[in-house]
């Protein structure tokens, strides 16, 4: 629906919306269940879901296939200077129309076009930088709460209050990284990967301070550091997932991003398995200190992504091209 020039912005915005989503599910849940019953809450989400589905598909066309990219929109007629008048407007439009229809995306997904994703560069570094990504995030979302009570001595209030600090940088980074992501790319797609990784592995520094600093004596500095980490470590998202779509064709985008999805659904239950198991062998603070040091890696992927983003969008464009020609 959108061309390459936005594409990291309006994934910012879906993954935002996500979110709300879901804590506002959690909520309804949470106060509505005791009230009226368990099956109450399914009932009450499901009816803004069935009403923003309707007034969508009221409201919305199907977008042309393939029409955001540059390749296909190369392929249309250019316009030119003619006489205006009837005959000519309706000629032109007669054969815009045709060759309109000639030069639609047609393309179908099969088998080759899927083995061939794993044959990009950029998906393969983009994708895989979830997997060292997960042990920081297993980390964060299920024991960083406890760990910051029992071990730091902070109240459990307190302790919650910084999970949450996180949460709302967490906001701030997929909406600001998608802003700030987005305008490098438009300068140049390099500058996209290099922006989150750098982000990336300047968010470990703060949040070493939560697991080695004296955050009780320094709570101030700690919620700063909260955010801080937060915002810088969740700026890969949207951006991700930019880069993925732009260097994948139109049919195979949705398997790429699967992909994508799948490994970090299952990073988050693989991260906190390892990091158990690297408590039950360092203890609990050295085992958070090398589990937020997996962003590091991701870092690195990332920036081996900045050689071969620019590289995979042109061969990807070069491929519609081919395929639009062929079916002229």
């Amino acid at each position: 629906m959108y061309e390459h020039e936005q594409r990291s912005l309006v994934s910012a915005v879906v993954q935002v919306a996500v979110g709300m989503g879901i804590a506002a599910g959690q909520g309804v849940a949470g106060y509505i269940g005791p009230w009226l019953g368990w099956r109450w809450p399914f009932v009450i989400v499901a009816v803004p879901a069935i009403l923003c589905a309707g007034l969508m598909y009221a409201t919305t066309e199907e977008p042309e296939r393939g029409s955001t990219e540059r390749a296909f929109q190369a392929g249309n007629l250019k316009s030119y200077e003619h006489p205006s008048n009837s005959e000519t407007d309706g000629f032109l439009a007669r054969t815009s129309r045709t060759e309109s229809a000639q030069r639609e995306y047609q393309a179908e997904l099969n088998w080759e076009k899927i083995i061939g994703i794993a044959s990009i560069k950029t998906n393969v570094y983009a994708i895989g930088q979830g997997l060292p990504g997960c042990l920081p995030w297993g980390m964060l979302l299920t024991f960083l709460n406890d760990y910051l009570a029992q071990e730091k001595g902070l109240a459990v209030a307190s302790a919650t209050s910084l999970v949450l600090g996180i949460g709302v940088g967490g906001a701030l980074g997929v909406i600001g990284g998608g802003i700030v992501g987005q305008y490098l790319y438009n300068r140049s797609p390099r500058l996209m990967p290099v922006f989150i990784g750098s982000c990336t592995v300047l968010g470990t520094l703060p949040m070493w301070y939560l697991i080695k600093g004296a955050i009780r004596a320094h709570y101030g500095l700690a919620f700063g550091c909260s955010v801080l980490a937060g915002l810088l470590s969740s700026t890969v998202g949207p951006n991700v997932r930019a880069m993925i779509m732009n260097v994948n064709e139109p049919e195979t985008r949705g398997v790429a991003l699967a992909l994508q999805t799948t490994l970090d659904d299952l990073g988050k239950g693989l991260g906190p398995a390892i990091v158990a198991l690297m408590i039950s062998g360092l203890g609990r603070q050295s085992a958070f200190f090398w589990a937020t040091a997996g962003w590091i890696p991701c870092c690195i992927l990332l920036m081996v992504c900045s050689k071969h983003l620019e590289e995979d969008e042109s061969a990807m464009q070069m491929r519609l091209s081919r395929t639009m020609s062929v079916r002229r």
